[in-house]
């Protein structure tokens, strides 16, 4: 119940509250979604190649198709970039949050719904793409102009404004629940964590964060990403797997053991391999 709870109710709700109330622009979209896009591709390609080397059943493998490709990039990864790099960092870490969560609601779903046209059909039914699409579609419009539309006068449009700052509260307030309750299904699920098997973990959690922030760098390298922006892609990209995927594998019945071993695993090396990987971008500013 809490994980339907999760993925039908609180996280869509988180990731429409987060998109509407952040400014994006068009520069920083399209940088950034470039970046997330082919650290996600990279990953994928990667951790199939891995995945057939598991001798594992397909369940165990979806599994860890998922941890080893989507990070921590929300309650982990918007933290450290306000920390690191202020409110304009904050901003940007964002961006990699929305996109990433795009790819999580669909690529990510697929996987775990078993690829073809049932991964499809689960992706269409899961409501946190939806939210994403809608709270895009939110940033791009202004309340004044929905007034002009409806022809509003100054009243109506204060009683607009009010309504709408109403439901964004009450959404926000459902939104903020996601985390903990993600936190707390998971250490629920922790009984079942058996780190002594640490082969496929240490697998999984290597392929997200080494390769991950790897695949960040290069593409800043190639595509000439510099400055704040290229930090925020890179320390974003080196975050452990994400409390998210342990609901979805617990959801869909891929081997939530193993994800919940792995995103333990990837959360405690983290401690050491962030703040190297800050250290690094700080010492060598693009």
């Amino acid at each position: 119940p809490f994980t339907d709870l999760i993925i039908y109710v609180s996280a869509p709700c988180l990731v429409f509250s987060s998109l509407v109330k952040t400014q994006l622009s068009t520069s920083e979209i399209g940088v950034i979604a470039g970046g997330v896009s082919t650290v996600i591709v990279a990953l994928f390609l990667l951790s199939t190649l891995a995945g057939r080397k598991l001798n594992a059943p397909a369940e165990t493998r979806r599994g860890f198709q998922l941890t080893a490709i989507f990070g921590n990039t929300g309650n982990m990864g918007l933290p450290l970039a306000l920390f690191a790099f202020g409110e304009e960092g904050l901003a940007l870490g964002i961006v990699y949050f929305v996109v990433t969560s795009l790819w999580h609601n669909t690529l990510g779903i697929g996987i775990v719904g078993g690829g073809g046209m049932a991964g499809a059909r689960e992706v269409l039914r899961m409501p946190l793409a939806y939210a994403a699409v809608l709270g895009m579609g939110a940033t791009m419009i202004e309340l004044e102009g929905i007034s002009l539309l409806l022809g509003l006068d100054s009243s109506g449009a204060g009683l607009l404004a009010a309504v709408s700052e109403t439901l964004l509260r009450a959404i926000t307030l459902v939104g903020d629940i996601a985390v903990p309750m993600m936190i707390l299904v998971l250490g629920y699920r922790l009984r079942d964590a058996d780190l002594g098997q640490w082969r496929r973990p240490l697998f999984g959690m290597t392929i997200k964060m080494g390769a991950g922030v790897a695949v960040a760098y290069a593409f800043c390298v190639v595509f000439g990403v510099e400055g704040l922006t290229r930090d925020v892609i890179c320390l974003a990209s080196s975050m452990p797997p994400a409390v998210m995927n342990h609901a979805m594998c617990e959801k869909f019945e891929t081997d939530p053991s193993l994800a919940s071993s792995t995103i333990v695993l990837g959360t405690l090396v983290s401690v050491g391999f962030t703040p190297l990987v800050l250290g690094l971008l700080l010492a060598y500013p693009a």
